[in-house]
């Protein structure tokens, strides 16, 4: 009986003390935990992806692609969405854009918005593409024949700081125009070239005049079909 119960009791001992098959269990337990870990790892940094894909396509929509690439003082036609337009392939000499209703975008027109603004593409216009290059464009500060046009736009400027409104004006006649800023007259333009495109700078303060920064182009005068046309505003 001593002999059995010893050699039991050896075999018990051997059982406990034995690491052969506590290694297999130590990386079972192991790997189950490592996958657990990189499961969990992956569906929150799925979960922060997804919510910054989100964020990223909302701001694309609200920014709008072609607001982004658009410079409102170049007048370019074909990148002022929900403008009525077309070209006037009739009249090769003129080369306008005719647009219908509504404001410029980047643009508030003080005129009745149902006049028309004729918009000057200077591909077709020898003397243009000197200045504005061959995918510059004008606008034509009489519309229709007599409705002279006057726009405005804000500008952000500290009360105080110094700034340049610059801008290029050319003359198709006897045309002529005056220049506002914060509704106060800055500049008088009544001997524009003619058919020859000059760049014109005038000194403004932010807050000047009403304090608005607004900037603003008035025909005064032209033969009635024809006003100044105005190219590449800033404001700097």
């Amino acid at each position: 009986m001593f002999r059995v119960g010893h050699s039991m009791a050896r075999c018990l001992s051997h059982f406990l003390t034995s690491e052969t098959g506590a290694v297999a269990i130590d990386w079972v337990v192991l790997t189950a935990a490592s996958v657990g870990l990189s499961l969990a790892a992956v569906m929150a940094a799925r979960g922060g992806a997804v919510s910054l894909g989100a964020d990223i396509d909302a701001s694309l929509t609200a920014a709008g692609v072609a607001d982004l690439a658009y410079d409102s003082g170049r007048f370019d036609p074909l990148h002022m969405p929900g403008m009525s337009y077309w070209q006037n392939h009739a009249d090769a000499m003129h080369g306008h854009w005719l647009q219908y209703g509504g404001d410029l975008t980047g643009w508030t027109s003080l005129h009745d918005a149902a006049y028309r603004m004729d918009i000057m593409a200077a591909a077709q216009h020898p003397w243009m593409v000197d200045a504005l290059g061959p995918d510059g464009y004008a606008l034509d500060l009489i519309g229709e024949p007599g409705q002279h046009l006057s726009i405005e736009q804000p500008h952000s400027v500290a009360a105080g700081q110094p700034a340049t409104v610059s801008f290029q004006a050319a003359n198709a006649f006897n045309s002529t125009m005056n220049v506002y800023w914060g509704n106060q007259l800055v500049g008088t333009f009544d001997a524009v070239p003619v058919n020859s495109f000059q760049t014109y700078t005038i000194p403004v303060t932010g807050g000047g005049g009403d304090g608005s920064n607004r900037l603003r182009f008035e025909s005064t005068g032209g033969d009635g079909w024809r006003g100044v046309y105005l190219a590449n505003v800033e404001v700097n």
